[in-house]
């Protein structure tokens, strides 16, 4: 955390940026450059508490670590990707790969809504028996507004009162072809 210590003598002098990531942590708030780079893009999710931001850390760790430590998780937690898009074109180029004579270009999402529910806001799955589809991926951790899941009529429904968000269920998210057959 220093940033410059004087060498004829000897004092520590810090950058106001120091000092004020100093201030936040103090305060219980996330530092502005942890979660911005100088130019003023997002680099970080962002959250109101350090709390938050910490637990976000630990959990995205968790399951990073899992993926590249044991193997490719059954579900993936895609709230805890910081650019959950590129992980959707990335498995969108998956399928496309696995498909002779499919083009990118030519390959739209599919997406498939199942019956379980993974509960819980930190991506982690212990408990729950699931094979990876052949094709694409499970995504969890989703989370509606407003609205819930019927899970017998499979369709949006009114939530319950007085309930502001409701869980979503595991989401199997593919890819198919959108061009004309041959």
């Amino acid at each position: 955390m220093i940033d410059m210590i004087d060498a004829i003598d000897g004092t520590i002098s810090m950058t106001p940026e120091i000092v004020a990531s100093i201030d936040a942590v103090y305060d219980f708030r996330v530092p502005k450059n942890w979660q911005y780079d100088p130019t003023g893009v997002e680099r970080s999710w962002l959250t109101p508490s350090l709390a938050g931001w910490l637990k976000g850390l630990v959990d995205r760790h968790y399951q990073l670590n899992n993926w590249i430590s044991k193997e490719r998780p059954a579900s993936f937690w895609l709230t805890g990707f910081l650019n959950p898009q590129g992980f959707l074109t990335s498995m969108k180029q998956e399928v496309t790969r696995l498909k002779k004579g499919w083009s990118l270009d030519e390959v739209t999402y599919y997406s498939e809504v199942k019956k379980d529910i993974i509960g819980g806001d930190d991506g982690r799955i212990e408990g729950k028996t699931l094979t990876a589809p052949n094709e694409g991926v499970f995504i969890h951790g989703l989370f509606m507004e407003g609205a819930a899941w019927n899970k017998v009529e499979q369709k949006l429904e009114e939530s319950q009162p007085k309930q502001l968000f409701t869980a979503f269920p595991i989401l199997m998210v593919s890819a198919m072809s959108t061009a004309p057959p041959a």
